[in-house]
């Protein structure tokens, strides 16, 4: 979807196309934002900025936790046990989650209006849930859980197959 989004999308994700705030409907079929913008067309550019994102948290993972992990591995000990209890209270939360769900949700992701992004477009739609708008922000929420579920699921997936354990 993302690779292929100036094809599927049907219309500019920055271009006011629409009423404000059309509701589904068969020429937009999730409905237009507060701008009158294709809520759809926001969904599928959306989400190259958001797998930019969450592909750049792994990156940075990655290039810390590797050389700790080796570092407590060596060394041992103390080290080992401090950094374990970091990383244990860090699992507590869902880093695909805060990555996507919560800094562009709070107003500090990388991205800018009128740029898509999921966070940004919930957070929008969030002050029209109380008036029974519910697809503004709808739309970017499901994407965002099916987002984490997806990774969630193939993490699991690629454990399970590359866990000798479970190879017997």
């Amino acid at each position: 979807m993302a690779i292929f989004a100036p094809y599927i999308a049907p219309y500019d994700p920055t271009k006011r196309v629409g009423g404000l705030l059309e509701s589904p409907n068969s020429r937009f079929i999730m409905g237009t934002d507060s701008l009158g913008r294709d809520v759809f067309s926001r969904i599928i550019y959306g989400s190259r900025i958001v797998l930019r994102v969450t592909f750049l948290s792994i990156i940075i993972s990655l290039l810390c936790g590797v050389p700790l992990g080796l570092i407590a591995g060596y060394v041992g000990g103390e080290l080992d046990s401090i950094l374990s209890l970091i990383m244990d209270a860090m699992y507590a939360f869902p880093g695909l989650v805060l990555a996507i769900a919560a800094l562009s949700f709070l107003g500090l992701g990388p991205v800018t209006a009128p740029t898509p992004d999921w966070g940004m477009d919930l957070r929008m739609g969030h002050a029209y849930l109380a008036a029974k708008i519910w697809w503004p922000s709808t739309f970017p929420g499901l994407m965002i859980v099916l987002l984490t579920l997806g990774f969630s699921l193939l993490g699991e997936g690629i454990s399970d197959i590359l866990n000798p354990r479970l190879r017997r």
